[in-house]
C-alpha cells in the first residue's frame, strides 16, 4: 500500500513472516506452522488497520456494522493505490496457471464468447486473450 498523505498506508507495518513464502515447497508441517503463525497475527493486524483508518477517517469507527464496512471500503478507495500489471507480468501469471484453467477458443458457432482482456508477448509474436464463453 502506498499513499501520498503522511501517516496513512505508507506507514502500514507489513507482515514479517518467520519463513520464506515458498508455499509450493512446504511440507504439511511447515504449512501448518505458517498457518498457526498467521492466525496468531490477526489481532495485531486488525489493531493496525483500526489505527490507520481512524487516523485517516475520524468519522469512521470499525465496529462491524454495515456503516463501518462502507466506511472501510471508502478508506481503501481513497488511500490504497495499486499499479496495473505489465504485459510481461500478466503473461507470467497466465503461464503459471495450471493447465486445467487454461482453455482454447473453440471457434465461431459454438455459443457466445467474449473477451475481457488482451496482452501480447514481449516480442509481439503472440496475443493472449482472457474471457469466457457459454454454449
Amino acid at each position: 500500500m502506498k499513499s501520498t498523505r503522511s501517516g496513512h498506508p505508507a506507514s502500514y507495518r507489513l507482515f514479517q513472516p518467520p519463513m520464506p513464502l515458498d508455499f509450493e515447497d512446504w511440507s504439511a508441517r511447515e504449512a501448518k506452522s505458517y498457518f498457526e503463525w498467521f492466525v496468531s497475527q490477526i489481532d495485531d493486524r486488525l489493531d493496525e488497520l483500526h489505527r490507520l483508518v481512524e487516523r485517516a477517517r475520524t468519522d469512521c469507527r470499525l465496529d462491524l456494522t454495515p456503516e463501518s464496512l462502507a466506511c472501510l471500503g471508502e478508506f481503501f478507495v481513497d488511500e490504497v493505490s495499486t499499479r496495473p500489471s505489465t504485459p510481461e507480468e500478466t503473461i507470467e501469471d497466465w503461464l503459471a496457471l495450471p493447465a486445467r484453467l487454461v482453455a482454447r477458443y473453440d471457434g465461431p458457432g459454438q455459443g457466445f464468447d467474449w473477451a475481457q482482456g488482451v496482452a501480447t508477448s514481449p516480442d509481439g509474436s503472440r496475443v493472449y486473450v482472457t474471457g469466457g464463453g457459454r454454449s
